[in-house]
């Protein structure tokens, strides 16, 4: 899980690096995404979501939904790395969503303004 992580935040900075429009809205959605950790209904709808798909790939074997199931024996690697993906872009996709409906036309416009300042400018 730490891998995976760790790949997410570096695709994410490296993603954003030359997008300030793109970065607003992912910060902007992301904080109301943090604030839903406290309910985390959301993140577990994406965690059930991301089993679901897992399961349907044969990622998972049936032996997850049995009786007898042992969770600590149930996830190897590919697995966890592969949850722990979708788990994560699942929750930057509604970050995004979210930042969308947050950020305005007007500020929209004032970031392109910013990025086409001329070159003497203090910006």
């Amino acid at each position: 899980m730490i891998l995976a992580t760790v790949f997410l935040l570096l695709l994410a900075v490296w993603f954003v690096a030359d997008r300030p429009l793109l970065r607003a809205r992912l910060i902007a959605g992301g904080k109301v995404v943090a604030v839903f950790q406290f309910l985390p209904l959301f993140h577990m709808l994406i965690g059930f979501f991301s089993i679901f798909l897992l399961a349907k790939s044969g990622l998972f074997s049936s032996q997850l939904f049995d009786d007898n199931f042992d969770p600590f024996g149930a996830a190897d690697f590919l697995t966890g790395f592969s949850l722990t993906i979708l788990v994560g872009m699942g929750l930057l996709g509604f970050a995004f969503l979210l930042g969308l409906r947050q950020v305005s036309r007007a500020e929209e416009k004032n970031w392109r303004a910013k990025l086409w300042k001329s070159p003497d400018s203090n910006f």
